[in-house]
């Protein structure tokens, strides 16, 4: 049996600009919303987060899914009697 070097899987770990993006919203969620509708504050801010996170990978897993597609012409010769 061959040993397997590690290999590097980047989909586990949360990254960082995604954790900044997600701070922001929450932020700017949870002040809109208190000026809105003040009861609505603390759900804003806690779901935001999952909103970002939801958009993110939906926009990310199609790209990542998406087998290359690949046209292949072929010409055939029509033999003439």
């Amino acid at each position: 049996m061959a040993a397997q070097g590690p290999t590097t899987n980047n989909s586990t770990g949360i990254e960082l600009t995604t954790l900044f993006i997600s701070a922001i919203a929450s932020a700017v969620a949870a002040y809109v919303v208190s000026k809105i509708w003040a009861p609505g504050t603390l759900f804003s801010a806690a779901f935001t987060p999952v909103i970002v996170a939801l958009v993110k990978e939906g926009l990310r897993r199609p790209t990542e899914s998406s087998p290359p597609a690949w046209i292949v012409v072929r010409s055939t010769a029509s033999a003439t009697p």
